[in-house]
């Protein structure tokens, strides 16, 4: 022991349920070097340690699901130079989670650009509305989303991710194509909401009426970028990188003015103006409730952590989605179980999707098995097909076809993870990453006149979405399995268990019927329903079953629980 050496820990806040995270802090007193902490967090259904950086000396406490409720010790462990090691344990209370209220993994998301969503306040369309051009403002703002909002309840969603809201660039980029800032990531001022989309107030109400129908708002925060011709700008007055680098870091994405995030004093300015949109409070006690985080790898890790950090300390239940381009499970650049982000978009999933849809089924289970065991409830991936940065999936990867796009939803939306709807593809809006060109992936939603085939997919994503809610413990945090099919049959089935308790998912690729035969993973002489096709069904004393499998083009899914 070195003489007046001293190790102190603390946990803030020390009474969290598990969807909630808290920031360990350790204090060292007559140090004369440090070579690790660590903590100990089997306590909280953890196996892997909990390594502390000696120079931070915190970070974020996750905890399983699986923890029952009452006080927990934590052992954390300080190493010094000399390699010897000092242990205090961190106390925590665990506070039992309502009932009424979802986890983090099992958000249900819908992704909208709100500009191209639905215009509910034709006043405030402002400098740069044109719609028949792709680049400008097309009207949607927050009175649009609030008045569709019975839409995606109905739907089946929960959490609604909404593109930025701070102010951006007024000029025109591009006279040909009259562009301007529509989208929300070409921030001029990021303490005011852009006039385009609103008031304070019609945020707020949106806030209010989304809570009123138990859905949470996830908001898109940009840290890495200011908007273009603002390196002159007084309010980014030496926060800017003169002199951008050719790495990920210090690079001018896309030519936009890049913020030097690995300065202090500008990492805290811009800490300081995303956080405050986190503790904005309505009338009602509602708030944001996660952001969505664009260009994670183009940020410095220590930014991310004290972003985290600050906004555990406005709510210890904020969780961050971030976007690290081409993510997928086994490639998650760091950023997962380290106090920087919860989730992280999965951009892999799309083309597991399109291979299992095209008949390579037996490959992509045991990776999407495989992919299953390694998410958690405190760490996840948000699976889509679609988003704003890419081609739509319908167009450039199943050319059109509406049959297939079916069996994607399906493959999407039962697995384990969360699901994130690009806006319109539930009606079969599907469109090229062009640049100008009008109906690209930023269209206009579509909300009248739609075609039989577009209300058969409307169809198809609610019985899917909603089956989900209903079963979304077993589907979000289940063991996945499967239980029947191959690649030669054109089918397979898959059970997802938790708890004891189960779901089981069949799915056609053909463009006919299948009637098929399986053992299933429930009692024998069960009963079991349905709920895709609401249909009855008694196991025989094999716990086997034989089902009729809809064609890909009727939707080509099974899901059956027990009645």
């Amino acid at each position: 022991m070195v003489p007046g050496f001293h190790v102190s820990v603390s946990l803030s806040p020390s009474q969290i349920n598990y969807d909630q995270n808290s920031l360990l802090t350790v204090n060292i007193e007559g140090e004369s070097g440090i070579q690790a902490i660590y903590a100990d967090l089997t306590s909280l259904g953890i196996t892997k340690s909990l390594h502390i950086d000696p120079v931070l000396r915190s970070g974020v406490i996750y905890l399983s699901d699986k923890i029952t409720a009452g006080i927990i010790n934590i052992p954390v462990t300080v190493i010094d130079e000399h390699g010897t090691q000092y242990t205090e344990n961190a106390s925590l209370t665990v506070l039992p989670k309502s009932s009424c209220d979802f986890d983090w993994d099992e958000a249900r998301i819908y992704f909208l650009l709100t500009d191209r969503f639905f215009d509910g306040n034709p006043y405030n369309n402002g400098i740069g509305y044109d719609k028949s051009f792709a680049e400008s403002y097309h009207g949607g703002d927050f009175a649009g989303v609030t008045a569709k909002l019975d839409y995606l309840c109905t739907l089946g969603i929960n959490t609604i991710w909404i593109t930025p809201i701070v102010d951006n660039v007024d000029h025109m980029m591009d006279s040909n194509t009259k562009q301007y800032g529509y989208h929300g990531y070409w921030a001029r001022n990021f303490t005011e909401i852009d006039e385009h989309l609103g008031s304070l107030e019609d945020f707020y109400c949106l806030l209010d009426a989304a809570h009123d129908r138990g859905i949470k708002i996830m908001v898109d925060v940009v840290l890495n970028h200011a908007g273009y011709g603002s390196k002159n700008n007084p309010l980014f007055q030496g926060m800017l990188r003169e002199y951008p680098g050719y790495d990920p870091v210090t690079e001018e994405l896309s030519g936009l003015p890049d913020f030097i995030t690995e300065d202090p004093k500008v990492r805290s300015k811009l800490i300081d103006w995303q956080t405050a949109w986190a503790k904005l409070t309505t009338k009602k006690g509602n708030k944001i409730n996660y952001y969505r985080v664009d260009t994670v790898k183009h940020v410095d890790s220590a930014t991310w952590i004290a972003f985290k950090k600050e906004l555990l300390g406005i709510n210890p239940g904020f969780k961050l989605i971030g976007e690290y381009f081409d993510a997928n499970i086994d490639s998650t650049g760091g950023y997962l179980g380290n106090g920087q982000m919860d989730s992280l978009l999965d951009f892999g999933f799309k083309n597991l999707a399109q291979r299992f849809v095209n008949g390579d089924m037996d490959r992509v289970e045991n990776e999407l098995e495989h992919r299953n065991s390694k998410l958690t409830n405190y760490l996840t991936m948000g699976q889509f097909l679609s988003s704003h940065d890419e081609d739509g999936f319908l167009c450039s990867k199943l050319n059109g076809d509406i049959a297939k796009m079916k069996i994607a939803a399906t493959l999407q939306i039962t697995a384990k993870g969360q699901p994130v709807i690009y806006y319109g593809e539930e009606i079969n809006l599907s469109g090229p990453n062009i640049y100008g060109l009008l109906a690209n992936n930023r269209y206009d939603m579509q909300w009248d006149h739609l075609t039989a085939e577009q209300i058969s997919m409307l169809h198809h994503y609610t019985q899917l979405l909603n089956i989900r809610a209903r079963y979304s413990k077993i589907l979000s945090k289940g063991n996945r399995r499967k239980i029947g099919g191959s690649d030669h049959e054109c089918y397979l089935a898959f059970a997802s268990e938790y708890n004891g308790e189960y779901v089981a998912i069949a799915i056609n690729i053909q463009n006919a019927p299948q009637t098929v035969m399986f053992h299933t993973p429930f009692d024998a002489g069960m009963k079991l329903m349905d709920y895709y096709n609401e249909k009855c069904y008694t196991l025989d004393h094999e716990s086997k079953i034989t089902i009729t499998i809809p064609s890909s083009q009727d939707g080509g899914t099974v899901i059956l629980a027990k009645s």
